[in-house]
């Protein structure tokens, strides 16, 4: 008798550390994601706003949309598609090819 009462609430308790673990695993690849694109569009935004100033050239110069402003001057702008590290193995998360990508922008002010 007292073993059976020893092991009252471990099942219980295993059923809930399933769920808590997808869960915790999913918030931590929100914020990798979120994190990733963050320090991307800091990237870019450097680039561009370099690239407005000085007018370095590189290999994302064919990506950049020109867009003129009246009184002169042009508005560049900047869309790029990243990939962030996948953190667990949850089926039907996201596209097995192409992974989970997260879109960053960039506008720059050239005069």
């Amino acid at each position: 008798m007292r073993l059976v009462r020893d092991e009252e609430g471990s099942v219980e308790a295993g059923l809930m550390f399933i769920p808590t673990t997808a869960f915790f695993l999913l918030l931590l690849q929100l914020v990798v994601a979120g994190s990733m694109q963050t320090i991307e569009t800091m990237n870019i935004q450097s680039w561009l706003n370099k690239s407005a100033l000085y007018g370095l050239d590189g290999d994302v110069t064919e990506k950049i949309e020109r867009s003129s402003l009246p009184g002169g001057g042009e508005v560049l702008t900047l869309k790029q598609r990243t990939s962030v590290p996948r953190l667990s193995s949850f089926p039907g998360t996201f596209d097995q090819e192409e992974g989970l990508k997260v879109a960053t922008l960039a506008l720059a002010v050239r005069e």
